[in-house]
């Protein structure tokens, strides 16, 4: 079974985390919070920290800090039991949603949350490594490229990461920090930890993508204290894999969308979005662009980047059309901003974004051909 999930990204720099303040496994410290929706509706919920092992196999581990929330029942109906909310990702969390609590995501968060709330508490759990209420592994990450006209390769990727694996478990490892503790398992144990803590006997969960793998690992450990689970996006324990061809077929999926709305007709060539991407990876293949920019002090153009076959956007609609059509502005302005920061911190518990949602996807190129 797979359970490591604490991806390892080619970061260089790392940064002294920040001891957690005494407290013992099993431990909980809370307060009540409020907000107020766009309504005008005030939802005062409970928002704390659940104290855990960072490994549990070792007695002698240090202890970390979980974030969760409790949005209590507006009516408890007698035999529910609250729905634990476990976020996907992994590198996702629902309580920077009610940190902005003006926000889009939030408005569109909570509905939902509104429904369940009529008969049960709902929780909200952290991942471990990624709490804002708890503890955050974040390390200094700087780009393989030593200057930005160089073209990178899968390899100097790949070999890049190598060293970054080994350099964060040396310094980790002198610090006394275990990675070992980041894994699904861990996560599913900090779930009972909590379900305990709040002294609940049994726990709905409800989780999407990562999450639905989480509450898979919660009732394999703990099937003793799972009511039922309501899961979308499914991730299994076991041989999750992303297919090459399946991936392609979403991204497939995607481009016959930006096919099918008219408004893009006049942007697209005969064959629509594959032939667009197909005729970008053949010039990228035979000539990579290089971006130049004006330096602010000398006024002189200087290096920023360089688009290769490495960086073919895939999967963003918007951007395989502007190089289709020449367009690089948007490129050399991410370009110029890199290359001014060349490091910058980065979560360590991550996930990459491949496919997304086309509507998503679909808006974005539409904003940037102005017909939206």
């Amino acid at each position: 079974m797979r359970i490591l999930f604490c991806v390892l990204i080619y970061i260089v720099v790392g940064q002294e985390l920040v001891a957690a303040p005494p407290h013992k496994a099993g431990e909980i410290t809370s307060e009540t919070k409020s907000l107020k929706t766009r309504s005008g509706e005030v939802i005062d919920y409970e928002l704390g920290t659940l104290y855990v092992l960072e490994n549990r196999s070792d007695t002698d581990s240090r202890i970390i800090g979980v974030g969760f929330a409790r949005l209590p029942a507006v009516e408890k109906v007698s035999g529910v039991p609250p729905v634990f909310r476990l976020p996907g990702g992994p590198g996702s969390t629902f309580l920077g949603r009610l940190k902005s609590a003006r926000g889009r995501d939030l408005e569109r968060w909570l509905p939902q949350t509104a429904r369940l709330r009529k008969f049960c508490d709902v929780v909200i759990v952290d991942q471990r490594g990624f709490s804002e209420h708890g503890d955050v592994l974040i390390r200094k990450k700087r780009s393989p490229a030593k200057f930005p006209d160089i073209l990178l390769t899968t390899q100097d990727y790949v070999t890049a990461s190598e060293e970054f694996a080994r350099e964060t478990v040396e310094e980790y490892s002198r610090n006394e920090i275990d990675l070992r503790g980041y894994t699904v398992k861990e996560c599913a144990h900090d779930v009972a930890d909590l379900a305990k803590a709040l002294d609940y006997d049994k726990i709905t969960l409800n989780g999407t993508s990562f999450g639905s793998q989480w509450s898979f690992a919660v009732m394999r450990l703990h099937p003793e204290i799972v009511a039922r689970a309501v899961l979308s996006g499914v991730e299994p324990l076991d041989h999750s894999y992303d297919m090459p061809s399946y991936l392609f077929a979403g991204l497939q999926r995607i481009w016959r969308a930006v096919d099918q709305d008219d408004r893009f007709k006049p942007y697209l060539p005969e064959g629509g979005m594959a032939e667009a991407a197909r005729v970008v990876i053949e010039r990228l293949e035979r000539e990579p662009i290089r971006l130049t920019g004006k330096d602010s002090e000398s006024g002189k153009q200087i290096p920023q980047g360089v688009i290769g076959p490495g960086r073919f956007p895939y999967h963003e609609p918007k951007f395989i059309l502007e190089l289709y059509h020449g367009r690089t502005e948007r490129w050399r302005q991410r370009s110029g901003a890199a290359s001014a920061r060349r490091s910058r911190d980065m979560n360590l518990i991550q996930h990459h974004v491949v496919t997304g949602s086309k509507r998503q996807r679909v808006s974005g190129c539409c904003s940037w051909l102005g017909v939206l």
